[in-house]
């Protein structure tokens, strides 16, 4: 049996080899580009996210250590910071400050409190004034009418003219006091009267409860209470003026007289009631009218709004 002679072609000189291996080649290059323009696209993207972020995080740094922010525009960063931040170095900062602030707001707060107490006291001090001032007067006028200015007359009147002295500066110190305690509640995130009642139309139509179209605007916060409870009682109630303030009397009756004939009642907080509650302490409600409608609106009050 004779032996088959196998001739062995090198792989490079065979035809069809070559032309396998070619065709590979050459479906295998555009996949190449692809993984490689891919894996290039994604450090493009990685990199402008890192640029992305360190230029929020510097932008909301730069915004936190601004002088002009109050402590909780300053804390909500912070707070932000602590639990959002992927360097630990940053994170322990903002935590410290964060923690800082918030202890600084607990402060600021009582501040707020005790203001309120003060401006209590002082506002129950003008009201006690103003009845001294109101009786002096009476007394002074019922003696001028009866006999010649005597020793007696001369005192009153003097008597009268230290009373006003002292209404105004108490008056003046209310003011103050008022105007710090805003201050504070705009450093603690709190808002302030005005942004109580800061809804233009209601606004507006408290204010004119001092005029001739008070019963018209009494009518439309009414109407109003529907849509918006919390905003008509926040403008009312925020609406009342103290005592010493001019348009006392008939700011304070249509507010509450406004309360006292919304149907089914009116709701606010127990604060809210109280302040009411403490016009029944004032000069003015030695008149029937203004009694009356104190009366009617605690009688009309409802409890406080679901939380």
């Amino acid at each position: 049996m004779s032996e088959e002679k196998i001739n062995f072609i090198p792989w490079w000189q065979n035809a069809k080899v070559v032309t396998l291996l070619g065709t590979l080649i050459a479906a295998a290059m555009p996949l190449t580009t692809f993984i490689g323009g891919h894996l290039q696209k994604e450090t493009e993207l990685g990199l402008n996210a890192q640029k992305q972020n360190h230029q929020i995080r510097m932008d909301y740094i730069n915004r936190a250590l601004t002088p002009n922010m109050t402590e909780a525009e300053k804390e909500l960063i912070f707070g932000l910071f602590a639990e959002m931040d992927d360097q630990a170095a940053l994170q322990r900062w903002a935590k410290k400050r964060h923690s800082t602030l918030t202890s600084q707001i607990v402060v600021l707060r009582k501040g707020i409190k005790d203001k309120e107490v003060q401006q209590l006291a002082l506002e129950n001090r003008i009201i006690d004034t103003d009845k001294k001032i109101a009786n002096l007067e009476a007394t002074i006028e019922a003696q001028n009418h009866s006999s010649e200015p005597s020793n007696k007359t001369i005192q009153l009147e003097q008597q009268l003219r230290a009373e006003r002295e002292k209404t105004e500066s108490e008056v003046a110190k209310l003011q103050i006091l008022k105007e710090s305690t805003e201050s504070l509640r705009v450093r603690v995130g709190e808002p302030t009267r005005e942004q109580l009642t800061a809804q233009p139309e209601l606004r507006a139509l408290v204010n004119k409860f001092i005029g001739s179209e008070r019963k018209i605007a009494s009518s439309m916060l009414i109407e109003l209470y529907r849509k918006n409870p919390r905003s008509v009682v926040n403008a009312l109630i925020n609406g009342i003026l103290t005592q010493s303030e001019k348009g006392s009397y008939r700011v304070n009756l249509y507010i509450a007289y406004t309360l006292g004939n919304i149907p089914s009642g009116w709701q606010g907080s127990q604060e809210q009631k109280e302040k009411i509650k403490r016009l029944m302490s004032t000069r003015n409600h030695d008149d029937p009218t203004f009694k009356r409608r104190i009366k009617k609106a605690l009688t009309n009050y409802a409890g406080a709004f679901a939380s």
